[in-house]
């Protein structure tokens, strides 16, 4: 059952309650409270009657229902005199006045797929693009979900697709922060005021929350939530097992990757960052296997090459980590191939050629963004302590999204030791 009043959508078997698509955090037993009330729109509740429902197999004292209804009507930005949702009955109870829409599950717009042939087309042709996560592929697939959403712009998994174009536009820094995390958020928050319950805009709205709002613990809930309302969809647990991988939580990185295999077991992505638990933990030998792997079944796909490259160095290979990332950039330069290139020059006593992937760098921020958190990696690989932090503390302050991993990324290491390092770790809300 699902309840719906003013702008928000209380999801009875999911115990979730979302204003416009954001989850609300509410203890279990305001919830209680506030589903009794809903269920009885309009009619004055008894104290007595209230505790009833709430604890039917305890005795509790008054104060403690006294607490729920402050709680929760703290929760929904309500005063005792406002009387939008709540109304008290001094000596008697309290009545729930808002108007409520009671659907039942399955009803209202659960539909997944666009009605119309052509635009069904058009929606999988833009996924099949967005797949491919090239920056040429997602403009491909951001235009197929603005004609989705054209056609049908009540379609929540159409804001899903626009949502997720900007989420990877970002991610894979074709766009600034700025540029591709406020629209795909608006998306998300539209997908999920259109359908709630909808698996794929909460993981969509988990990777806002993660990469760009840094709530580490908001985060979790909405991959959580997107697992539980759409357990075959391999997309959040792929999402996910990034965030444990950030927050240092290596074995249950590896169960969701494992269980997003058995969904998909066809894909590359998921091919590749089979290797990235190995990776992060220092076990590169056995990552290098991996990434290799996923380039044997498709020598061009340049997410492994990126990792396999990093694999390399780290494992002491810097020659043949050059190798790869020279490949990389010849065929395609991105700013984060010419930083680890540059790196892989830089710890390999290359000093001049690492000096000219800054340039390089440089030469590339005229024309788009680029992002700080790259050029640190030149920086480290000179040996340039401070002036790789000068580049993490100014991806701090523009939001970058790659900070998300500082706390376990291999190639800052190094620096561990160092206060500022600490400082802007406390500033994440990593432990250090």
């Amino acid at each position: 059952m699902r309840y719906e009043f003013d702008e928000y959508s209380l999801l009875t078997s999911e115990r979730l309650l979302l204003k416009g698509g954001e989850r609300v955090a509410l203890k279990p037993k305001v919830f209680e409270t506030l589903l009794a009330l809903v269920r009885n729109p309009g009619r004055l509740l008894s104290k007595e009657e209230l505790i009833g429902l709430i604890w039917p197999d305890s005795f509790v004292e008054v104060s403690n229902l006294s607490q729920n209804i402050f709680t929760l009507r703290r929760a929904l930005g309500e005063s005792p005199q406002d009387h939008r949702f709540i109304v008290t009955v001094p000596g008697y109870g309290y009545r729930f006045v808002a108007k409520v829409r009671e659907l039942e599950e399955g009803e209202g717009p659960r539909r997944k797929t666009p009605k119309d042939v052509d635009v069904y087309q058009t929606y999988v042709k833009g996924r099949f693009f967005w797949d491919k996560r090239t920056e040429e592929g997602l403009r491909v697939a951001l235009s197929s979900a603005r004609a989705v959403l054209e056609a049908e712009p009540g379609l929540p998994l159409g804001h899903v697709a626009l949502a997720d174009c900007y989420l990877l536009m970002g991610e894979f820094l074709y766009l600034s922060p700025g540029e591709a995390f406020p629209p795909a958020r608006e998306a998300a928050r539209r997908a999920l005021a259109l359908d709630p319950a909808l698996g794929e805009a909460h993981a969509s709205m988990a990777e806002y929350v993660f990469f760009y709002g840094r709530d580490w613990a908001g985060a979790e809930r909405f991959y959580r939530d997107a697992i539980r309302l759409s357990p075959d969809y391999a997309g959040a647990r792929h999402w996910y097992t990034w965030f444990l991988i950030a927050m240092g939580r290596y074995e249950d990185a590896a169960e969701q990757i494992r269980q997003a295999q058995m969904i998909d077991p066809g894909s590359l992505v998921l091919n590749t960052i089979v290797g990235l638990p190995d990776y992060y933990t220092g076990r590169y030998e056995q990552a290098i296997k991996q990434f290799r792997g996923t380039l044997e079944i498709e020598p061009n796909y340049h997410h492994a090459r990126y990792y396999l490259g990093s694999a390399l160095v780290h494992a002491g290979r810097p020659e043949e980590a050059v190798a790869e990332f020279e490949a990389m950039v010849a065929a395609d330069p991105l700013q984060q191939a010419i930083a680890l290139l540059g790196y892989c020059y830089a710890v390999s006593g290359r000093r001049e050629e690492a000096g000219r992937m800054l340039s390089r760098l440089d030469e590339l921020e005229r024309q788009r963004f680029v992002a700080a958190y790259v050029r640190a990696f030149i920086h480290i690989g000179l040996g340039e302590r401070e002036r790789a932090l000068d580049q993490l503390e100014r991806a701090y302050e523009e939001q970058e999204l790659w900070l998300v991993f500082l706390n376990v990324d291999p190639f800052f290491r190094g620096l561990r030791d160092e206060p500022r390092f600490t400082r802007l770790l406390e500033r994440l809300r990593f432990k250090g």
